[in-house]
């Protein structure tokens, strides 16, 4: 099993601590690691890890570069300061610029390749309405460059409401950066995982046990 999932046989009852799923259909074991020169910091609000329908975890599981902070709004986590400030890296926002402040710089792939910089896509993980909150009282994130984009199509996330049918999940824009950055395979599976995470997450409601060889076929092969 994956660093941080609990061992089914020690624990039959409880539910795993990374995904969050019943142990019976825990999902720790099926996750690939995903091969991309992106690298993923995720802002999370400190409600998020708790939350059994939380998204952010599928990409830190399937790509271990991942970085998540826990957002402050007092006191912003100095690790992240200190690696906005890195040379080595190359951060941008992922967030909406109708709601970014005037100005703010905009994301052109141009600018990865000039520098050659470790490119890195920075999330925020929260409801719409805390993450527009995060972005506005984090003045550190006004000045990196911006990368929006509007979606063409409709969640396939189902596990919280929504008011907007086209507004993404946490994973789902990870897929979307990484098919935009030319990762096409490693944004379907992230799809197929989030799919599957969802199909657990319904049916363990019922008590369906899940088929592991079923669900390994689905992710694998990028089917969503």
């Amino acid at each position: 099993m994956k660093q941080g999932c609990l061992q089914p046989q020690k624990q039959p009852d409880k539910q795993c601590n990374e995904c969050h799923l019943p142990l019976f259909a825990c999902l720790c074991d099926i996750i690939p690691t995903l091969s991309s020169a992106i690298t993923f910091w995720i802002i999370q609000h400190d409600n998020e890890p708790a939350k059994s329908t939380n998204t952010g975890w599928l990409i830190r599981a399937s790509m271990p570069k991942t970085r998540v902070f826990i957002w402050r709004r007092v006191l912003p986590d100095t690790l992240l300061l200190r690696l906005l400030r890195d040379s080595t890296y190359q951060p941008c926002l992922v967030f909406p610029s109708i709601y970014a402040v005037a100005k703010q710089p905009v994301f052109t792939p141009v600018s990865f390749k000039k520098n050659k910089k470790r490119p890195v896509f920075i999330i925020i993980d929260a409801t719409w309405q805390q993450a527009r909150k995060i972005y506005r009282k984090s003045l550190y994130l006004h000045h990196l460059p911006l990368f929006s984009f509007l979606s063409n199509t409709s969640s396939i996330y189902t596990l919280r409401r929504n008011k907007h049918h086209h507004h993404l999940c946490t994973a789902e824009i990870a897929a979307a950066v990484l098919d935009s950055q030319g990762d096409v395979q490693q944004a379907s599976v992230m799809m197929s995982l989030l799919q599957v995470f969802c199909d657990r997450y319904e049916g363990a409601k019922l008590g369906q046990r899940p088929d592991n060889y079923f669900d390994v076929r689905r992710i694998t092969k990028g089917v969503v």
